[in-house]
């Protein structure tokens, strides 16, 4: 036994390595996957940029911007799930814990917990409801 312990204290990179391949062999969700970096994306509506590389910023602004001139009634029929009109309550425990909760301005709330693909279809659906261009640009 003691030659055993010797071998590996010798070879311990290897050994490491070794005992890394063979569980990654037996349970591949073991392994950790890399997140995907994180799409940095501007655009352009309303006249103004919205150009913050923390997208959840520019999704939260534009909403806002929105908010001012339009009701809850255009965020109920374009955005679905991610709105609730009186109560946060309305948004589950999940939702609540994990994301930043815009109030607007002319009422409701709406979650920020969903990609970045997500938030942007939300704001391609509001834009096509109200007859707006928006362009976006990734990078």
């Amino acid at each position: 036994m003691e030659n055993i312990r010797k071998i590996i204290s010798e070879n311990q990179e290897e050994f490491n390595q070794m005992v890394i391949n063979f569980i990654e062999s037996k349970n591949p969700k073991a392994v950790k996957q890399k997140k995907k970096p994180k799409t940095i994306c501007h655009f352009s509506a309303l006249g103004k940029e919205y150009d913050s590389d923390i997208f959840t910023n520019n999704y939260t602004d534009f909403l806002k911007d929105i908010s001012n001139i339009h009701g809850v009634e255009l965020f109920k029929q374009t955005i679905g799930t991610f709105f609730v009109k009186d109560n946060i309550r309305e948004f589950t425990d999940n939702t609540k814990s994990k994301s930043s909760i815009i109030n607007l301005n002319q009422g409701g709330y709406v979650s920020c917990y969903s990609s970045t693909s997500q938030k942007m279809e939300h704001i391609n659906e509001i834009a096509k409801k109200l007859k707006i261009p928006v362009v976006f640009q990734t990078k």
